[in-house]
């Protein structure tokens, strides 16, 4: 497979001067990928069409989303959204324990075994919910500094008004992560970031072009 290009830093990545993210390399023979975006962009939908097209080409891609649902600190992340949030510091506590117990338990075996790895959210989700709420990039960069970076990010795009529409129409209620004005905080944090293997993505359009532009740009960087 072929990795995208990364530069060998002390932690797992860092912001540079002119706010770039800088991803260390990766030892494994794995390829990871995330979807990230603000809710109601898709991501979802991309994530499970992307998963669906790799199982039928004869891959076994270990797919999973975060938060997760097989450990107390996933579960409670899970609650938060609804129940009513905790301090900015607690929940960046509760997604870093979560991301923690399911990089080790899952993403990095997985990768080590030279599987692909797909994840419908990830370490930029804290930068732009976390970040949302107040804390810095730098702190939110160093928690999470010891966690794998991926080989490809798609950034799926889409205007908040249009992404409060799709949630609406969802018909489940919205819960405090997708409150209009919360969401526009977190998009405006997501405008700034840029890194060597970070792919944005029109999500206006219909899912099937979506699928399948997403599709050629994973098969063409494994090559």
């Amino acid at each position: 497979m072929k990795r995208a290009d990364s530069h060998s830093c002390v932690n797992a990545y860092y912001m540079s001067i002119d706010d770039t993210i800088i991803p260390a390399a990766r030892e494994d023979i794995g390829f990871f990928i995330a979807f990230e975006g603000i809710d109601g962009s898709g991501k979802s939908t991309q994530f499970k069409l992307l998963m669906e097209s790799l199982s039928q080409r004869g891959a076994d891609p270990l797919g999973g989303k975060e938060p997760t649902s097989d450990n107390p600190w996933g579960l409670r992340a899970k609650e938060i959204g609804r129940s009513g949030r905790l301090s900015p510091l607690e929940e960046l506590r509760l997604f870093t324990l979560d991301r923690s117990y399911d990089v080790t338990r899952h993403i990095l075996p997985a990768l080590e075994a030279g599987r692909i790895v797909v994840r419908d959210r990830y370490i930029i989700s804290s930068l732009m919910y976390q970040g949302a709420l107040g804390i810095s990039r730098e702190r939110i960069l160093t928690v999470n500094s010891i966690f794998p970076w991926p080989d490809l990010v798609f950034i799926l795009e889409l205007p908040v008004s249009e992404a409060c529409k799709r949630l609406t129409l969802r018909g489940s209620g919205l819960d405090t992560f997708e409150e209009e004005d919360f969401l526009e905080r977190a998009a405006a944090i997501l405008d700034f970031f840029s890194l060597p293997n970070m792919v944005r993505i029109d999500a206006s359009r219909d899912k099937e072009s979506l699928a399948a532009e997403i599709l050629a740009i994973v098969l063409e960087k494994m090559a």
